[in-house]
C-alpha cells in the first residue's frame, strides 16, 4: 500500500505566512484591505505577517498561534475589507491555527462532553437562527465561537497546554487593562483605523459616569471591557500559583493588579460582582493545603489596588457602588438607565412567554421590543444573557444552554484529575460567565463571544488529559 505523503504544517504555514510578509512588506495586503492607504496600516499588516510567520516557525507553532488569538480576541471588531468583503483580524490567525491543527492532528486520549455538547448546542441553535433577520451576523458570531474553542481544545489537551492557555488569557485581559487605565487617565480613544476606537467618551450612559470616562479598551464599550477583566483574574491566580519561575509570577500577580485596577474604573458593576464570585469559586475549589494562603494573598491584593483606584476614582465610584444595591432608588445617578433595563426584562420575559419553542429569532427581536413601547432602534437585545436565549430561542435556546453548561461542569471535574488548580481556575472563569450573563448580552460580540469559548475550549482540552501521565 502506497503511504499518504503530509505536507509538514511547520513547513506550509510558514511558507503561507512567509508569503502574506513579503505581500505585506510590498503594500499588497494594506492596498487590498483598506479603502485608504497609509503609513500606519501598512505597518499594520507587515507586524501582524511577522508574528504569522513566528508563530508558523517556532517549535510548536499552534501553541504561539493560539496564545496570539487569545491576546488579539478583544481587537477583533477591527476589520479589514478585501475585495469588498469585512474580515476580522481575528480570522486570519484562526484560518492558520486551523491549517496546523488539522496537518499536525493526533489522535486524542481522551474524550470530552463538551465535544459531544457543542455539537448538540450548534444544531439546537441553528433553528432560531435559520429563522432570523441578519444570519450572517449571528451565524458569523457561531463561527467564531466554534472555531476559537476547538482550536483552545487541541491545545489544552496537550502536556502543559492548559498553562499555555491561561497564560494568554490572563495576558489579554492585562494588556486590555493597561489601555483602559491609559484611556482614562488621558482621555483619548484607541483608534487604530475606525472600528471600536470611534466610540467617544461621554456619548452617551455607557460610557461615561459622573463625569468621568469610562474606558474600553480594544473593546466595543466599558461593559464588554469589564466582563473581560473578570474573567481574566482567575487565570492569572492560575499563573501565579503554578508559575515554575520567579519572572512570570510577580509579572502575573503585577497584572492582577493592572487588571483590577482597570476592572474598577470600567464601572462596570455586574463585573465587578462576577469577578468576586469567580475568584472566590476558584479560591474555594483548589486543594485544601492552597486556599488559606491563596485567600489571603489575593484579599490583599484587592484591598491595596482599590484602594488606589479609589484615589483615582474618588467618589464616583462610591457612587457607582451604591447604583449596584439600589439601581432604582430615587437618589441614583442611574435610575432612568435601570428601569429602561427593567422593561427590557420583563419584555424578554413576556416575548419568551408568548414565543416558547423556538423564539422570534435573534434579529427579530428589536422589532419585537417596539411592541412594548422600546425604542426600536436602540435596543437590539435585553441586557440579559438568559433573557436573551429564552426570547430568542425558546426551548431550544434554553436546551442548548443547559447542555453546554452541564458537559463544561462534567469537563472540569474530569479535568481535575490531571490538573486540579487549571480546574479550578477554570471553575473560577464559569463562575465570572454565568454572573455577568445576568445583565447584558456581550456574548452578542465576536470580541468577548471568541473569550468565553476560550474558557470553555479550555475546558474541554483538560478532560481529554491522561490522568495519571499528564500531572502539571
Amino acid at each position: 500500500m502506497t503511504a499518504v505523503l503530509r505536507p509538514s504544517p511547520r513547513i506550509l504555514a510558514a511558507a503561507i505566512a512567509g508569503t502574506l510578509a513579503v505581500l505585506s512588506a510590498a503594500g499588497v495586503t494594506s492596498y487590498l484591505a483598506f479603502d485608504q492607504a497609509s503609513s500606519l496600516k501598512w505597518g499594520i499588516t507587515v507586524v501582524g505577517s511577522c508574528l504569522l510567520v513566528v508563530a508558523a516557525t517556532a517549535r510548536e507553532p499552534l501553541r504561539i498561534i493560539v496564545a496570539l488569538a487569545i491576546i488579539a480576541a478583544p481587537f477583533s471588531s477591527f476589520h479589514a475589507s478585501f475585495l469588498g468583503v469585512d474580515v476580522s483580524v481575528l480570522w486570519p490567525i484562526l484560518a492558520l491555527g486551523w491549517l496546523v491543527a488539522i496537518l499536525g492532528r493526533e489522535p486524542s486520549s481522551g474524550r470530552s462532553k463538551l465535544a459531544l455538547a457543542s455539537v448538540w448546542f450548534v444544531g439546537l441553535m441553528s433553528i432560531p437562527l435559520l429563522e432570523a433577520d441578519g444570519l450572517g451576523t449571528q451565524a458569523t458570531l457561531l463561527a467564531t465561537m466554534v472555531a476559537m474553542g476547538w482550536l483552545v481544545a487541541q491545545v489544552a489537551r496537550e502536556p502543559g497546554g492548559t498553562r499555555i492557555v491561561l497564560g494568554a488569557l490572563g495576558a489579554c485581559t492585562v494588556l486590555q487593562g493597561a489601555i483602559a487605565i491609559w484611556q482614562f487617565h488621558t482621555g483619548q480613544q484607541l483608534n487604530l483605523y475606525g472600528g471600536a476606537g470611534d466610540a467617544v467618551f461621554g456619548s452617551n450612559y455607557f460610557f461615561s459616569f459622573d463625569d468621568i470616562n469610562r474606558p474600553t479598551g480594544g473593546l466595543e464599550d466599558p461593559i464588554s471591557l469589564g466582563n473581560v477583566l473578570a474573567l481574566g483574574l482567575p487565570a492569572l491566580l492560575y499563573t501565579v500559583l503554578t508559575a515554575r519561575t520567579l519572572l512570570p509570577r510577580v509579572g502575573a500577580l503585577l497584572g492582577s493588579g493592572v487588571v483590577l485596577y482597570a476592572l474598577s474604573i470600567s464601572l462596570s458593576r455586574m463585573s465587578w460582582f462576577g469577578a468576586v464570585a469567580g475568584v472566590a469559586i476558584a479560591v474555594a475549589l483548589l486543594p485544601r493545603g492552597w486556599r488559606m494562603a491563596t485567600g489571603l494573598g489575593v484579599s490583599l491584593v484587592v484591598v491595596v489596588t482599590v484602594s488606589i483606584a479609589m484615589a483615582a476614582g474618588g467618589q464616583t465610584l462610591i457612587d457607582r457602588f451604591d447604583t449596584a444595591l439600589s439601581p432604582t432608588a430615587r437618589s441614583s445617578v442611574t435610575r432612568k438607565g435601570d428601569e429602561t433595563r427593567l422593561r427590557l426584562w420583563a419584555a424578554g420575559r413576556d416575548i419568551a412567554r408568548a414565543n416558547p419553542v423556538v423564539g422570534v429569532g435573534f434579529g427579530d427581536l428589536p422589532r419585537e421590543l417596539g411592541k412594548y413601547g422600546l425604542d426600536y432602534g436602540s435596543f437590539t437585545h435585553v441586557h440579559s444573557t438568559y433573557l436573551m436565549i429564552a426570547a430568542c430561542a425558546g426551548a431550544v435556546g434554553v436546551l442548548a444552554l443547559l447542555i453546554i453548561l452541564w458537559a463544561f461542569v462534567a469537563d472540569v471535574r474530569v479535568g481535575r484529575r490531571a490538573n486540579p488548580i487549571a480546574a479550578a481556575a477554570l471553575a473560577g472563569c464559569l463562575g465570572v460567565t454565568l454572573v455577568v450573563w445576568l445583565t447584558d448580552w456581550t456574548i452578542g460580540y465576536p470580541p468577548v463571544a471568541a473569550l468565553f469559548a476560550t474558557v470553555f475550549g479550555a475546558a474541554a482540552g483538560l478532560a481529554r488529559r491522561v490522568p495519571l501521565t499528564d500531572i502539571e
